[in-house]
C-alpha cells in the first residue's frame, strides 16, 4: 500500500501569472531568430538541460532524457542573451526513469501538470521558490505540484529553502499545498528557512488513529527533519489516512516508530473535548467549538452523534484611539486570526515558536481531580496528574508574572503544586487554553490588534437541573499587550446554528435575556441528515455579561426606583431600608428571580446610551461603582453567501460593520423584514428579529416601530426556513495598553416535542443560567470557580495552637469580622478569585475587624493558619 500525504499552508492569496507561451520569439529591434525557440546547456555538472524561450528575457525547462542529479541554475546564457528560468513546462521531467535529483532555483514561478508523473526513482526534490509556484494554467499551488509529484515517484527526500522575506507568501495559499508527497516509506522534509504549515489530508484536516480528523497547526524551525508517513484515498481521507511526525524531537507530540507508524504522545492536537454533563463537543485552542474535521460534533445529547451548534467563534473589533485605524480579528472554521500562546507583558507583542508549540492544546481539569490531588499530595505513590502538573500558572521570562489562575498553597507567588498549588477551575470541568492574534489575520483580513486573549470552556454535571446539564460556558478573557489604546471596542460571537438537519432552521433573537437562539423552522426536523427523531431543538447562544462599562464614577441601577415606586408601591415597601433608602441589591435580584418581572419599571431613557444597557447588562444596581458590564447590544444575522451586502464578511470593514449593526455596505440595520432591503422600514434597529422580548424597544432607542412592532420574526415576514448564522455582540468599550475585558457566554440546547415547547424551555432555561450565572453558585450550591477551601492544603500544625476562627457577617460589604480563638497568634490573609492576597493582618488574635469596602463583588477565601473559609462580598 502507499502512503500519500498533503501539506497545506494556511490561506496564501492566490496570484495568477498567466504566460504567453509562443512559437516565435521576437526580440526588440530584431529580426525573427527561429532557432533560438528551444536550446540545450550544460550545468555546471555538465548535465544537459532543455529549455524552450517564452517572453522577455525568460526561458522554461522542457523535456529531456534526464537522468541522475540536475540542478536547475538560475540563469542561463544562449546566443548573448542571458535568460532567466522561471517555469518547468509540462511533463518536463516525466518518464525519467533513472532520475534520482532534481534542484529548482529560486526564480522558478511556475511548474507545470505532471512535470515529475512517473519519475519512480526520483530520490530528492529541492524547491528554492521564493514564493509557491502556480501550475501552467494559473491555477494554485496545489494544482501544480499535486500533479507533478502524482504517482508514488518521490522517493526520499524534498528541502525546502526558503529565502529571506518570502515567509509571507508561503503561509498564505489558498487551499494550495507546500508539498504533495506520495511516499511508499516515510519521506524526511529537511526545511532551511522557519515556515508555519497547516496540514490536511485531501481535502479534510489532519487526523489521528483512532480519532476523527482534527485541525493542526504544524510550526518548522531551521533544520527540523519532518518525516511523512500516510495513507490515505484519492477523493476522501478516512478516519485511519494518516499524516505527519516528527523524527528528531523537532515536535515533541509524536514520535516515530517506524515506516508509516507514528505513535501520538498528546491527545491535544490544538484541541480538547469537553464532556461533563449532557453536553459533549470538542473545543479548539481558540475557543471555536463544534466544529471539527468539516462538520459539526457539538453533540446533545452527548453521544447521540446529532448537533444543534455547527460551530461557534469569538471575534473582536476596535479603532485605534489616536490614528482612527480600525483592526479585527476573528475565529472562522479554521484556525483563523489566532495562534497558541500568551504574547510579552512589554507591549512589543512578541511570542516565539517554542512558546507557540507548547500552547497548542488545552488544559483540562476536573473537580474530582482536584479533590483527589488535595487529599493525596505528598504521600507516596501518587502521581500528579499531567494537566495540574503543566497547568500555566507562571507566566516565564518575558510573559506576565501569572497567566492561568491557581490557588497558592505557600503564598510564594509561584505555580508549583508539590507545593499544594492547584487550577482554579470553574465548573466541574474546565478547558483551559491561551492564545493570540499576532497572525497573518487569514481571517478578518485586518492588523493584529496585539491581543492576549485566555479562554475557559466548562461545564457543570447536574443531571436534576435541566438547564445546567445542557449548557455549555465559554469565558474569554482579552488583555491588550499593544503599546495602542482602542475606543469603541466590540466583542462579537459567531454562531452557526444547524439544528440537527441544517436547512430547515430559523434564527432570533430575546433582548431582555441577552440571548440569540436558532429553532426549527417546522415541526419536524429534517429529514435529512442529522435529524433529531421525534424532537424540534432550540439552541442559544447568550451573553451573559460582555465588556466592562467604561467607567461613570457610579453605580448604575438596573430598576428605576421612580418608575417602580409609580406602578408598583406595593412591592418597594418591601425593599425599604431603615435610612429611607431602598435595598436595590437584593430588588435587582428579586426582579431578575421573577424572570424579568415590572417591565416597565427598568432602566431606560431614550438616548442614554449608559444607563440603557441596564437592560441586559451584569453589575447594574448591586451597591458597586463602575463594575457594570454590558450585556447583548447587538445581534446581526447573515447569509452563507460571499457576494451579498448581507453575506460572508470578506474584509475589515465588513467584520467591524457587523460587529457594530451595519450591513457589509455601510448601511445600519433596518427594523422589520430581513433588515436590509425587504420590508423594512427607514427605522435603525440593533437586534434582528426579537419577537416580543424588547417591550421598552431598546434596539430602536425606544421609538415604537409601526409595523410589527411586538412579533418581528421569521414566521411573520413569511420567510421560508434554512441555513442560518449570527452574530451576538457585545460594546462599544474601551481597551487601553494593559487593560482587559472579558466576555462570558452560555450555550444552552433544549428539546422538545413541537417548536414552541423547545423555544419557551429554552428561555425558561436560559433565565435560569443567567440567575445562577448573576448569583455565582449554582441551585445546588456549587460556587462557578471552585475553591475547596475546607480541604487541607498545607500541613496540619498542632491542634492546639490553631485558633478557631469565626466569620462574620457573611456575606459582607464593609466590614467583616474576624473572631480568633485562644491559640497563639497568626496571620489573617483574605485572597481574591484568582488566588492574589489582597488583604492580610499579622500576628493577629482575638477580634479582627477588616476593611473590605474597596473590594470588587465576588467570592474570596479567608485564610487563618490552616483553617479557611469562604467569604462573599456583595
Amino acid at each position: 500500500m502507499y502512503a500519500r500525504l498533503f501539506v497545506f499552508i494556511i490561506n496564501y492569496q492566490v496570484f495568477e501569472m498567466k504566460r504567453a507561451f509562443v512559437v516565435f520569439f521576437i526580440m526588440l529591434g530584431m529580426a525573427a531568430a527561429s532557432n533560438a525557440q528551444t536550446f540545450t546547456s550544460e550545468n555546471s555538472d555538465g548535465v544537459e538541460i532543455k529549455y524552450t524561450v517564452t517572453t522577455g528575457n525568460y526561458v522554461k525547462v522542457v523535456s529531456n532524457n534526464y537522468s541522475g542529479r540536475v540542478a536547475v541554475p538560475q540563469s542561463v546564457s544562449y546566443e548573448g542573451t542571458e535568460y532567466v528560468v522561471n517555469e518547468v513546462g509540462m511533463g518536463a521531467f516525466r518518464n525519467c526513469s533513472n532520475l534520482t535529483f532534481v534542484s529548482l532555483p529560486a526564480t522558478t514561478s511556475v511548474i507545470g501538470n505532471i512535470a515529475f508523473n512517473s519519475s519512480n526513482n526520483l530520490d530528492t526534490l529541492v524547491l528554492q521558490c521564493a514564493a509557491p509556484p502556480t501550475s501552467q494554467t494559473g491555477d494554485d499551488f496545489n494544482n501544480a505540484v499535486f500533479s507533478s509529484l502524482f504517482g508514488d515517484n518521490l522517493k526520499n527526500t524534498i528541502t525546502v529553502n526558503v529565502p529571506s522575506g518570502s515567509l509571507a507568501a508561503y503561509r498564505r495559499s489558498a487551499w494550495g499545498a507546500l508539498l504533495h508527497l506520495t511516499s511508499v516509506s516515510a519521506v524526511p522534509i529537511t526545511i532551511y528557512s522557519n515556515i508555519q504549515m497547516e496540514i490536511w489530508v485531501g481535502n479534510v484536516q489532519l487526523c489521528l488513529p483512532g480519532r476523527p480528523p482534527a485541525y493542526y497547526d504544524v510550526f518548522f524551525e531551521v533544520g527540523d527533519t519532518a518525516c511523512i508517513a500516510a495513507y490515505r484515498t484519492y477523493s476522501n481521507a478516512s478516519a485511519d489516512s494518516l499524516f505527519m511526525g516528527w523524527s528528531n524531537g523537532a515536535m515533541s507530540r509524536f514520535v516515530v516508530e517506524g515506516a508509516d507508524t507514528i505513535r501520538p504522545i498528546f491527545d491535544a492536537m490544538g484541541y480538547a473535548s469537553l464532556a461533563a454533563n449532557n453536553v459533549a463537543t470538542p473545543v479548539k485552542f481558540n475557543g471555536m467549538m463544534g466544529f471539527l474535521d468539516g462538520t459539526s460534533h457539538y453533540y446533545v445529547p452527548a453521544g447521540s452523534y446529532k448537533s444543534p451548534l455547527f460551530a461557534t467563534g469569538l471575534w473582536m473589533g476596535g479603532i485605534e484611539s489616536t490614528s482612527g485605524l480600525v483592526f479585527t480579528c476573528a475565529s472562522r472554521f479554521s484556525n483563523g486570526d489566532y495562534v497558541p500562546g500568551p504574547l510579552t507583558a512589554d507591549y512589543r507583542c512578541q511570542s516565539d515558536l517554542e512558546t507557540r508549540r507548547a500552547f497548542n492544546r488545552l488544559w483540562s481539569v476536573s473537580r474530582d481531580e482536584i479533590d483527589d490531588f488535595i487529599a493525596h499530595i505528598g504521600q507516596d505513590g501518587y502521581s500528579i496528574p499531567e494537566n495540574i502538573l503543566s497547568w500555566p500558572g507562571n507566566g516565564g521570562e518575558g510573559f506576565a508574572e501569572h497567566l492561568a489562575p491557581f490557588y497558592d498553597a505557600d503564598s510564594d507567588g509561584i505555580y508549583n503544586p508539590h507545593h499544594g498549588d492547584y487550577p482554579l477551575i470553574r465548573g466541574d470541568r474546565m478547558l483551559y487554553a491561551i492564545f493570540n492574534d499576532m497572525s497573518n489575520h487569514d481571517a478578518s483580513f485586518g492588523d493584529a490588534m496585539g491581543m492576549e486573549i485566555h479562554l475557559s470552556a466548562y461545564a457543570f454535571d447536574e443531571p436534576e437541573d435541566a438547564a445546567l446539564n445542557n449548557t455549555v460556558f465559554l469565558s474569554f478573557r482579552a488583555i491588550n499587550r499593544s503599546s495602542r489604546p482602542y475606543r469603541d471596542v466590540y466583542f462579537g460571537a459567531f454562531s452557526d446554528f444547524d439544528l440537527g438537519y441544517a436547512a430547515d432552521d430559523f434564527i432570533g433573537s430575546n433582548v431582555q435575556y441577552g440571548m440569540a437562539y436558532g429553532y426549527n423552522g417546522d415541526e419536524t426536523d429534517g429529514p435529512g441528515s442529522g435529524s433529531y427523531d421525534g424532537v424540534t431543538p432550540a439552541q442559544s447562544c447568550t451573553i451573559l455579561a460582555g465588556g466592562r462599562m467604561d467607567a461613570d464614577g457610579i453605580d448604575n441601577p438596573k430598576v428605576d426606583i421612580e418608575k417602580m415606586g409609580i406602578y408598583y408601591p406595593g412591592i418597594l415597601a418591601g425593599y425599604a431600608n431603615p435610612n429611607g433608602g431602598y435595598d436595590t441589591v437584593r430588588l435587582t435580584h428579586d426582579a431578575i428571580a421573577n424572570n424579568f418581572g415590572y417591565p416597565d419599571a427598568w432602566h431606560f431613557t431614550p438616548g442614554d446610551t449608559v444607563g440603557n444597557n441596564a437592560i441586559n447588562g451584569f453589575g447594574f444596581g448591586n451597591g458597586i461603582v463602575d463594575d457594570e458590564r454590558l450585556g447583548m447590544t447587538h445581534f446581526v444575522y447573515y447569509e452563507n453567501s460571499m457576494s451579498s451586502v448581507n453575506g460572508e464578511p470578506t474584509s475589515v470593514s465588513d467584520y467591524y460593520n457587523y460587529l457594530h449593526g451595519y450591513w457589509k455596505n455601510g448601511v445600519h440595520m433596518k427594523y422589520g423584514g430581513n433588515a436590509l432591503n425587504t420590508g423594512t422600514s427607514d427605522l435603525n434597529c440593533n437586534f434582528i428579529f426579537p419577537n416580543d422580548s424588547d417591550p421598552l424597544h431598546w434596539g430602536t432607542d425606544g421609538v415604537v416601530p409601526t409595523t410589527n412592532p411586538d412579533d418581528w420574526n421569521e414566521v411573520t415576514v413569511g420567510n421560508a426556513p434554512g441555513d442560518r448564522r449570527g452574530l451576538s455582540v457585545s460594546g462599544p468599550f474601551s481597551m487601553n495598553p494593559g487593560e482587559e475585558q472579558t466576555l462570558d457566554l452560555a450555550f444552552t440546547t433544549s428539546l422538545g416535542s413541537s417548536v414552541a415547547m423547545s423555544v419557551e424551555q429554552l428561555k425558561a432555561n436560559t433565565h435560569s443560567i443567567r440567575y445562577q450565572f448573576y448569583r455565582d453558585t449554582t441551585f445546588s450550591g456549587k460556587p462557578f470557580t471552585y475553591r475547596p477551601y475546607s480541604a487541607p492544603i498545607v500541613a496540619i500544625e498542632n491542634a492546639a495552637t490553631q485558633p478557631s476562627m469565626k466569620v462574620y457577617p457573611n456575606p459582607a460589604h464593609s466590614i467583616v469580622t474576624v473572631a480568633l480563638g485562644s491559640g497563639n497568634a497568626t496571620d489573617v490573609d483574605l485572597y481574591d478569585i484568582n488566588g492574589r492576597k489582597v488583604k492580610s493582618v499579622k500576628k493577629a488574635q482575638g477580634i479582627v475587624n477588616i476593611d473590605i469596602s474597596g473590594l470588587l463583588r465576588g467570592v474570596y477565601m479567608l485564610r487563618c493558619g490552616s483553617e479557611v473559609t469562604k467569604l462573599v462580598i456583595y
